[in-house]
């Protein structure tokens, strides 16, 4: 907006948006200084790696333009190329009807998200931090193309029904996917609630290190019992449980499973079982889990979206 003003020279609008934009910035810039910064721990700052483009101009152009590729299926449009045409078309269709502010919406917020992931203060078009982005492209894109299509059929009536007509058929082969997104479906609730049901004395309940926030609030256990992790967890806290048959996971490495199979045991009681509750689960610790029930006595239980694992007797 104080581009626009300032280009449309609209002296006393453009100090009433400067002076509101340095309000927000003051309240975002406060909160992330108190609220945000002192929670960060090294396993945070090392979560994000991959979302830092890296110093070289040309390997940041690489990273910038895989980092495109993989947020380009969301707006629907499958490739980056797609979506550059998509944002120019909208882009141009709001400068001609002269909304300038929305039209440098886009390029400007895009321009200030490199800039900061460059300076490791954002991480840049990943799903769960530039989903808006996402949208604001596809929007455009709806823009652009209306723009279009609007010019094309001004006066050719067999133009403007051809174009509903794919229009209508670009919408009903795509209705399928409009609740569609890219991040797996994940069910602690299912788990922990049938465990809730089955679980008996001398029974052990495992519960990997993702899956213990949501499993104590859905086996409502209040209050959470959360302790400061350090730079063990992304999250900055841990889930500590007081009852001795759950043994909750406070590491995600490949050795964490083994280590938790044998605290179980140790706990189990007589003709007891294992129930084993995770989420989430990253490369290393599948593959932990792998290796560590082999030869075990596995019963897999499809609760939910997620399977749970019964172990009968001690691993």
């Amino acid at each position: 907006m104080a581009a626009s003003t300032l280009f449309e020279r609209r002296w006393s609008r453009l100090r009433e948006v400067v002076l509101a934009g340095a309000g927000a910035a003051l309240l975002m810039g406060g909160t992330l200084v108190a609220f945000v910064l002192p929670k960060q721990n090294a396993e945070l700052r090392h979560y994000w790696d991959a979302y830092y483009p890296p110093g070289d101009p040309s390997a940041a152009w690489g990273f910038l333009l895989a980092r495109l590729q993989a947020m380009a299926p969301t707006t629907g449009l499958g490739n980056v190329p797609l979506v550059l045409v998509g944002c120019s078309l909208g882009t141009a269709a709001l400068l001609l009807r002269r909304r300038r502010s929305s039209a440098l919406l886009l390029p400007l917020a895009f321009g200030e998200l490199v800039l900061a992931s460059a300076l490791h203060l954002f991480p840049l078009l990943d799903l769960r931090t530039s989903t808006w982005l996402a949208v604001l492209a596809v929007v455009l894109t709806g823009l652009g193309l209306g723009q279009v299509c609007e010019r094309a059929a001004v006066g050719r009536r067999g133009v403007a029904a051809v174009l509903a007509a794919l229009g209508g058929v670009f919408a009903v082969a795509n209705a399928g996917h409009v609740r569609d997104h890219l991040i797996p479906d994940e069910d602690v609730r299912a788990q922990a609630r049938y465990v809730q049901l089955h679980q008996q004395p001398g029974d052990v309940v495992i519960v990997d290190l993702t899956a213990s926030f949501g499993y104590g609030y859905y086996r409502g256990t209040n209050p959470l019992p959360i302790i400061d992790s350090g730079a063990v967890s992304a999250t900055g806290f841990l889930v500590r449980y007081d009852d001795p048959t759950v043994v909750t996971m406070h590491a995600r490495d490949r050795a964490a499973p083994a280590e938790a199979l044998q605290e179980a045991a140790r706990r189990l009681g007589p003709h007891g079982r294992v129930f084993v509750v995770r989420s989430h689960l990253s490369p290393p610790e599948a593959a932990g889990w792998q290796q560590a029930l082999a030869g075990c006595e596995v019963t897999t239980l499809r609760v939910g979206i997620e399977p749970l694992l019964i172990l009968q007797g001690a691993p």
